[in-house]
């Protein structure tokens, strides 16, 4: 496995009084899949998320990538890690300065991570932003002169640049326009084929999770209820939360 959550809890607030985002979490993604994690806001998804990116500090359990364990590794030793787990944003639009140009926030986290010089920076910037459906010339604007489907692009290219291994998705089609999810969402596949990617894609939408995940896993109240390949989880859900989220779903569904 390429990602592992072993027991993994995260408090906000007193132990006593506080609230369990994260509850006593396993599980593991395998190099080159797509996990959906999918249950409705507030149950701890993006918090998972950043557990497993070690963003935030967990209360209690490990985190292993790669097979080493990064539980306790401090900053400066996580460093090297850094651009081989990657997160892409609900929102792109504040994930970039708005006084820089894109391509200068493209070049940024190459040079953070002191992984080329500025010309080599740009020119895999570049690349990568070409492979992705964006003309070059577009790299010269700043963030609000794009639309909201090629910041998103612009976001996946700035990822790619630091070659990653594993990127957690957090609801990265939720704020576009349902025409632009499709070729958002057809874009992520594309990429994990040739980058050879490792997917956690954090979602609300059962339909997408299906659609998009080798396995999914379903979250609720900070536990993780049941996991497996999309048809088990939407055909033949186990858990009680499981089967009202796939009623609602069929219903909503048969409404529209």
């Amino acid at each position: 496995m390429l990602v592992e959550a072993i027991g993994l809890t995260k408090h906000f607030g007193a132990r006593g009084a506080g609230v369990a985002a994260v509850d006593n979490v396993s599980l593991a993604v395998a190099e080159g899949e797509t996990l959906a994690l999918i249950g409705e806001s507030g149950c701890g998804k993006s918090t998972l998320g950043r557990l497993l990116l070690r963003l935030i500090a967990g209360d209690s359990g490990r985190i292993k990538f790669d097979g080493a364990d990064i539980t306790d590794l401090s900053q400066r030793a996580l460093r090297p890690l850094r651009q081989k787990m990657q997160i892409l944003f609900q929102h792109p639009d504040s994930s970039f300065h708005p006084r820089k140009t894109l391509i200068a926030s493209l070049i940024e986290p190459q040079r953070l991570h002191l992984l080329a010089p500025r010309a080599a920076a740009r020119e895999k910037a570049v690349r990568l932003a070409v492979e992705l459906g964006l003309h070059a010339d577009i790299l010269d604007r700043y963030p609000h002169q794009v639309s909201g489907g090629q910041l998103q692009r612009i976001a996946l290219a700035r990822v790619l640049t630091l070659d990653p291994k594993f990127i957690v998705l957090d609801e990265p089609t939720s704020m576009l326009d349902v025409s632009v999810q499709a070729q958002v969402v057809s874009l992520l596949r594309v990429a994990q084929q040739r980058y050879g990617l490792t997917y956690l894609f954090i979602t609300h939408d059962l339909d997408l999770a299906a659609a998009v995940s080798d396995r999914i896993a379903v979250m609720y109240r900070g536990r993780v209820l049941e996991q497996g390949p999309p048809a088990k989880i939407v055909d033949a859900p186990e858990h009680d939360y499981t089967k009202r989220l796939v009623s609602a779903f069929r219903y909503y569904l048969k409404k529209d």
